[in-house]
């Protein structure tokens, strides 16, 4: 009995040092590829109090970013003789197929964005981040802050709270269904947290996009190219609307 409450508890307590690994994975990355391509040693979140940031070169950041995140989230499968594909990046298998995933995260994406809006027009709040830091002037840095919102929102975010956070946290609290609502919550409320630099209304809007997220990942049978394609095209949405109105 004591033998196996002992192996119990190293076995969430070497849970819970992964999960701050891969978070620690996540911020590192992030800090070596600003260092790479600003010469600074900060986070993503500090560089975008720059004024008018052009968009081409924080892709290149992301970019690093993805490498650097992808190969250190590998090597901790790795522990568990596992792959990426356990995470999620796995062939979109028939049903749902290609067709039924994009246009379901087109869609999504779309409905997610004008309930956003909705909802801060009867709160009397604006659904516009402060846009200061970004540099619209330009196709070519239009273009490079849409590329960020695929690169780092919807591949290294999904692959780091849909896959790794989300797989993790069911594991350390019980694979039951009130293990994966309590690890479904928690990862809402980290993801809003983690989007501070946008304001309150910015924290309770990608709160409530975590959710819609999680509601098509559940959707596609925890399949995180669904998922990374409406982030994807959720940011992408985003950029657009802001672009129309003026930016």
């Amino acid at each position: 009995m004591l033998r196996r409450v002992g192996r119990l508890l190293l076995s969430k307590t070497l849970l819970v040092i992964e999960i701050v690994a891969g978070y620690a994975a996540f911020v590192l990355s992030d800090a070596i590829g600003v260092w790479l391509v600003f010469g600074q040693f900060i986070s993503l979140g500090r560089l975008f109090r720059t004024p008018q940031l052009p968009g081409l070169p924080v892709l290149l950041v992301t970019l690093i970013k993805a490498v650097l995140f992808t190969a250190a989230i590998y090597g901790l499968q790795r522990l568990h003789r596992q792959h990426l594909s356990d995470l999620g990046l796995r062939h979109v298998k028939r049903p749902p197929g290609w067709w039924q995933v994009l246009l379901v995260a087109v869609g999504a994406s779309i409905l997610a964005q004008g309930l956003a809006i909705a909802v801060a027009a009867l709160m009397g709040a604006s659904a516009e981040a402060d846009l200061s830091a970004f540099d619209l002037r330009t196709l070519p840095s239009v273009l490079g802050w849409i590329g960020v919102g695929w690169v780092h929102g919807g591949f290294i975010e999904e692959l780091l709270y849909r896959g790794f956070l989300f797989t993790r946290l069911e594991a350390l609290f019980g694979r039951g269904r009130w293990g994966t609502v309590l690890a479904v919550l928690l990862l809402v409320a980290f993801f809003g947290l983690g989007h501070a630099y946008q304001g309150w209304w910015g924290m309770l809007s990608t709160g409530f996009s975590a959710l819609v997220f999680f509601g098509v990942y559940f959707w596609s049978k925890r399949n995180l190219w669904a998922t990374i394609l409406m982030h994807g095209c959720y940011d992408t949405v985003g950029w657009l609307l802001i672009i129309s109105s003026g930016g």
